[in-house]
């Protein structure tokens, strides 16, 4: 087991690493209680924590000792989580308790060439339970990427993952009390500001045009996203109606709450891009659980950091009142939409039958009357839903001045820690 004291970009970190070369990474009392020792360290100088992971679990020939070690690295991924930020970097082939570990911690980083996250091994499944199975289908990153979404970045190799690792380090306050001070401002590369293709969007509106995707394959109809504005760190969340038309699904849901949960602890500001019909109906979304994911979701909104919400295209029904209500927020929020933006319960054609069976016009005709009576973002102006009605040439400047206003604010304590 290797910890020590580094920096990244500049940045001081507590790091440890476990040495497969070294009785096969099993981890002992000895190495797990050097573990603790790092953590009370980073917690006490408020450092962030990195661990580069390649273990088969806790120490066989020692027994019952090095669970008994462990389990108190499990204990501070707990209690620090929400307060350091923690992250996990999984090298190789990660089984057992140190499994758990890197699940608790606030983000997970994986490659698809030798990273592997499971409970136990493929040899120990056959011997259980008879099950023939492998290590790609137990734990590789492309399941813990696109089926249970606890791989939060996947890159193809070890050192696209560290290069990873240095971007994040850099984009995330370091505690739960930094608040990172705003870099030069840049503007994004050239490219259209489309509002119903959010990657596009997100080219246009963030400086440099970089940014980076969390749990990018899970949960697709739901961007989540760590990026600068005007040189300011900030969260963004966006509807993507490329898949199942922006509507919110669980995994969506379940993406959502824990990215939402991550900006509130670690003071990033919160931008919202609107662009939703309403939560996914289905018998397999309701089966699933979409009412606990959705009220989970409900309950992560109510954020400590400021929050700028922006109506792109559509804002129907109650997941984009949810994006959309400020309110659920207590600092400086700034709540925006395009001229050409929608705001209403449902849109015209699931209103048409209920308002304007009996009407002769044309149907263009009675879509524009449904927009002027009851979408128009004017409406939402003057009922004060929204703040301003901007075109797209003047969204980033907007933006970027409010963050350039809010950034100085004293942050204020964390209410939850991150589950996983």
């Amino acid at each position: 087991m290797i910890t020590g004291i580094g920096k990244i970009n500049g940045i001081t970190v507590s790091f440890y690493a476990q040495n497969p070369k070294v009785d096969r990474g099993f981890i002992s009392s000895q190495g797990a209680e050097k573990i603790v020792s790092l953590m009370d360290y980073a917690e006490e100088k408020k450092l962030p924590i990195v661990a580069y992971l390649f273990s088969a679990g806790v120490s066989i020939t020692e027994g019952i000792t090095s669970g008994q070690a462990y389990a108190k690295i499990i204990n501070r991924n707990i209690t620090l989580s929400g307060r350091i930020p923690q992250f996990a970097v999984v090298i190789g082939s990660t089984m057992g308790a140190a499994a758990y570990s890197a699940t608790l911690m606030d983000i997970v980083l994986m490659n698809k060439s030798r990273s592997y996250l499971m409970v136990t091994s493929p040899s120990v499944v056959e011997w259980s339970i008879g099950e023939r199975t492998t290590l790609n289908d137990l734990g590789g990153s492309e399941i813990h990427s696109r089926k249970t979404g606890i791989a939060d970045f996947v890159e193809p190799n070890i050192a696209a993952q560290l290069d990873r690792l240095k971007n994040l380090i850099s984009l995330i306050p370091g505690n739960k009390t930094q608040v990172l001070s705003p870099l030069e401002s840049f503007p994004p590369m050239p490219d259209k500001f489309v509002a119903w293709n959010m990657e596009k969007t997100l080219k246009g509106f963030v400086d440099q045009s970089e940014y980076h995707l969390y749990r990018e394959h899970y949960g697709k109809s739901m961007l989540c996203a760590f990026a600068r504005i005007g040189g300011v760190s900030v969260g963004i969340i966006a509807n993507q109606s490329t898949t199942f038309a922006g509507a919110i699904g669980v995994e969506a849901s379940n993406k959502a709450t824990r990215f939402l949960r991550i900006c509130d602890a670690y003071n990033l500001p919160l931008i919202s891009l609107i662009d939703v019909p309403g939560f996914m109906p289905g018998s397999k979304e309701e089966q699933s659980g979409l009412l606990r994911s959705g009220a989970n979701f409900c309950s992560a909104m109510v954020m400590r950091v400021p929050r700028i919400s922006i109506v792109m295209r559509r804002c129907y029904g109650a997941a984009a009142f949810l994006m959309l209500q400020n309110s659920l927020s207590p600092r400086n929020d700034l709540k925006l939409s395009l001229p050409n933006a929608r705001i209403a319960i449902m849109g015209y054609a699931a209103a048409r039958s209920n308002i304007y069976s009996n009407d002769p016009r044309s149907e263009e005709e009675k879509a524009q009357d449904y927009f002027d009576n009851y979408e128009s973002p004017e409406l939402a102006l003057k009922a004060k839903l929204i703040d301003e009605v901007l075109s797209h040439e003047k969204i980033r400047e907007r933006v970027s001045s409010h963050l350039q206003k809010v950034f100085k604010d004293q942050p204020l304590e964390p209410k939850h820690n991150i589950l996983p």
